[in-house]
């Protein structure tokens, strides 16, 4: 996010709510009546703000200082998004500190990525990164397109970053991976599924076209170029091999999960 000058960007995590009973881990402002934009803005003018905790439904926005690593305190809240700016990433730059971000969270591509607070709607072709809860091993998606609706949002052509999980096969963990979703059969409900709880939503339904093939930039993200779908809904099912997410049949054209209020 930028403003007058000024950026910095941040790891989101919706569905999840900073807590702890560390005096340091305080919020040293709270203000209301405000929306999320606005509450990022307002953290990004302030240089000892490095996190916040919005909720959409009091519209309260709470501002942190000392919170770099703080993963670990986070409760699950479905009205509430907690982020907090990367280490490094502040312009102009913060104040020099020797404390990292937990490395589960961070990126090595060499992609200039920014990490949105809100699903940004239309064709982004995956320029758009989403941290989640790691459910099932899902770490964080990308989507070429994204349409709201009513209550649930319908999201194109997504793919996962998998880590800690299990394959069927010989795929590794810590690498992008685009979604199958079998014409809308038991396997695409099920892989459909696992990304919806991802970001502490649920399932709502799947397509049911079959197609050919993810479109746009997705070999720039998905390397190998492979695509994987969970024949359940279960952390310890192993994801399984369903050919070169670039040429594969049946991809998921969409997936739509609830969204927040």
């Amino acid at each position: 996010m930028g403003q007058d000058g000024r950026s910095f960007k941040m790891y989101v995590y919706h569905g999840w709510q900073l807590q702890c009973t560390n005096t340091t881990c305080l919020p040293y402002m709270t203000i209301t009546g405000l929306d999320i934009r606005h509450c990022q803005a307002t953290c990004l003018a302030q240089l000892p703000c490095q996190g916040l905790c919005f909720s959409y439904s009091t519209l309260n926005c709470q501002l942190f200082a000392n919170v770099w690593n703080q993963n670990n305190n986070l409760l699950t809240n479905t009205h509430t998004v907690t982020m907090f700016v990367v280490l490094g990433t502040r312009t102009p730059s913060e104040p020099t500190t020797t404390s990292t971000m937990s490395p589960s969270t961070s990126s090595t591509t060499t992609t200039t990525t920014t990490t949105y607070i809100t699903l940004v709607a239309g064709i982004q072709n995956y320029a758009i990164e989403v941290a989640t809860n790691g459910y099932h091993g899902i770490q964080k998606f990308r989507y070429y397109s994204l349409t709201k609706y009513s209550g649930y949002l319908s999201i194109g052509y997504p793919v996962v970053y998998l880590s800690g999980t299990t394959f069927s096969g010989s795929y590794v963990n810590n690498a992008w991976y685009a979604l199958h979703a079998g014409c809308g059969n038991s396997n695409g409900i099920a892989s459909c599924t696992g990304l919806c709880k991802a970001f502490n939503q649920n399932y709502t339904n799947i397509t049911s076209d079959c197609g050919t093939g993810f479109p746009g930039s997705v070999t720039t993200y998905v390397n190998p170029d492979r695509a994987v779908y969970t024949p359940t809904d279960t952390s310890s099912t192993p994801w399984s091999d369903y050919g070169q997410a670039s040429t594969c049949y049946n991809p998921m054209i969409y997936c739509a999960c609830t969204t927040f209020p």
